[in-house]
């Protein structure tokens, strides 16, 4: 038995077992979409699960390498979305059945593919599906790859392609009729050498006449103009180019091309057509103005200098007539003061229109008043701006602005600080506080004994009336277990739990020291002086200011 008889039965082995296979495959319903996609995408898988298979780089090349089940390709593709909730490419690449870094390569119809769709020889019409299970036979025959023509094959080509077009031996409009064929002329004749493509047409034997505009080269202008005379002797003469021409029909060509000619100064004389024709009694010759653009320029200046000085006579005469009617009764808009001096209009319309008359303008020479949503929006422009309502940064640049130190203690500068701040430093944007702490303890106090402070802030969803509690023990290290728990009803920016963490001058005295001790109805008290560092805060900074001569009260 020959190799071609054994191909053949190993063939029909493949293509019985495909059969089977398909026919195995539940809910085949094509045409209805109700197969089962799942069973499809699982055959493929099973397909290409040994790596016998190269796996294609888009998902029409693995239904066509698989033609038993290419009829499913369409509604898988049209319906994706539905069966996988995105495309079918994401869903192959996904499950790994389409590699995206394969080369690619045109589909080819094999002799598998032949037999599938009824197409290979001995074919009885009738699609067969095929399904082999570990591999599709040999693989496609790859398409030869299209091979560049060489300089001579082009040029035996372009001549072949000019007789086939144009029998006669002459080329005309090569453009217009095969626009493909000249762009291919025109880089051919380059390559060979040629200086034009008519030269290199005409060496292939052809005739190629040079292309020529549609109106004539040349006009005997004397012939043209002798012409016109003639024709206008007993009749008057138009008044433009554009009205003789459209007279004379027939002389239109000649006249465009002498228009031509005489503007890129064919002439000797310079003359223009208009000119010539204005000149030999042809058209009609314009009128002279009687004055010229630059006195005519004089005449408006002056006239806008004229009544620009009457538009301040009538604004001293509106500002002297409202000098003695209250704010609040002046006209509000253009609209009241021209209903207030109706004499005036015209000069306050002008005026507008040349920038002399705003309401700007009228409102601060106190013709027009402001209206209480202006005056709302002032003031709240004032409220704005005011130094309470700045940043701490924009009441920085403010503070340095006027010089002021950068550093405060009460040695240096105190009397830019106010109550319970003993200095500030902007290097480090701290500040040095100090607060009074009385408390009764079961112990008694000296003075001068320095116990531990500590300040515990309650939870904000705490239910407690208290917004935190100091602790204050006598021992310096804060491990005293009779410490004094204080509850603290308001929240100060002293006793925040937001303590100042960086460097700063003032560290070395911070702290807690007695300042008076003594008993009370036979209970000890004490009065601590609790010094801490903090942020450098707004207020600190704001009397500072107040201080330097700058009003930050609300009467500002």
């Amino acid at each position: 038995m020959d190799d071609q008889l054994l191909n053949a039965e190993e063939r029909s082995e493949r293509d019985d077992a495909a059969q089977s296979d398909s026919e195995a495959l539940p809910g085949m319903g094509v045409e209805s979409g109700t197969f089962d996609p799942e069973a499809i995408l699982a055959e493929i898988q099973r397909r290409y699960e040994d790596g016998s298979r190269t796996k294609p780089c888009t998902a029409k090349l693995l239904f066509e390498e698989n033609p038993d089940l290419n009829r499913y390709y369409s509604v898988l593709n049209g319906r994706a979305r539905e069966f996988f909730g995105r495309t079918l490419g994401k869903e192959l690449v996904a499950r790994g059945l389409v590699d995206k870094s394969a080369p690619k390569r045109a589909p080819q119809i094999t002799e598998q593919a032949d037999l599938a769709t009824g197409m290979g020889a001995g074919a009885s019409g009738a699609p067969v599906s095929l399904g082999d299970k570990k591999g599709f036979g040999e693989p496609p025959a790859t398409r030869p790859a299209s091979r560049k023509l060489t300089l001579d094959e082009r040029r035996e080509r372009a001549i072949a392609d000019l007789k086939k077009y144009y029998p006669d031996g002459k080329v005309a409009r090569l453009d217009a009729d095969h626009k493909k064929l000249g762009e291919r002329l025109r880089e051919l004749y380059k390559e060979l050498g040629y200086s034009s493509r008519q030269e290199m047409v005409k060496s292939f034997g052809f005739e190629m006449p040079d292309s020529k505009g549609g109106r004539p080269s040349t006009v005997n202008a004397e012939e043209v103009f002798e012409e016109l005379e003639r024709r206008y002797e007993s009749r008057p003469v138009p008044s433009s180019i554009t009205e003789l021409v459209n007279e004379n029909r027939d002389l239109a060509r000649k006249l465009k091309t002498l228009q031509s000619r005489l503007s890129r100064g064919g002439d000797a004389r310079g003359a223009t057509l208009g000119k010539e024709l204005a000149a030999r009694g042809l058209i009609a010759e314009k009128p002279v103005k009687k004055a010229t653009v630059r006195q005519d320029r004089v005449d408006k200046a002056e006239q806008r200098k004229i009544e620009a000085e009457q538009i301040l006579v009538v604004l001293d005469a509106m500002e002297k007539g409202l000098a003695e009617t209250p704010v609040e009764d002046r006209p509000l808009s253009m609209a009241d003061l021209c209903r207030r001096f109706p004499e005036y209009e015209e000069l306050i319309s002008v005026g507008r229109r040349r920038g002399i008359v705003s309401k700007q303008i009228l409102r601060e020479r106190g013709i027009i008043g402001i209206s209480k949503t202006a005056l709302a929006a002032e003031k709240k422009r004032k409220r704005l701006s005011h130094p309470r309502n700045l940043e701490l940064s924009a009441l920085l640049e403010r503070y340095e602005s006027l010089g002021g130190p950068s550093f405060v203690d009460g040695e240096h500068h105190g009397e830019l600080l106010r109550d319970g701040v003993l200095g500030f430093d902007l290097a480090t944007m701290s500040e040095l506080r100090e607060t009074l702490i009385p408390i009764e303890n079961v112990w008694p106090f000296s003075v001068g004994d320095r116990p531990a402070v500590e300040f515990t802030r309650f939870d904000p969803d705490s239910f407690s009336e208290y917004a935190g509690r100091i602790s204050v023990s006598r021992s310096g290290d804060g491990h005293d277990e009779r410490a004094q728990i204080l509850p603290i009803p308001s929240h100060d920016e002293f006793l925040s739990a937001e303590r100042f963490a960086g460097e700063s001058p003032f560290a070395k005295e911070a702290g807690a020291q007695v300042e008076n001790a003594f008993m009370l109805a036979g209970r000890p008290i004490a009065v601590l002086r609790y010094r801490f560092v903090i942020p450098l805060a707004k207020e600190t900074l704001l009397y500072a200011l107040r201080a330097l001569g700058v009003p930050v009260g609300l009467e500002a």
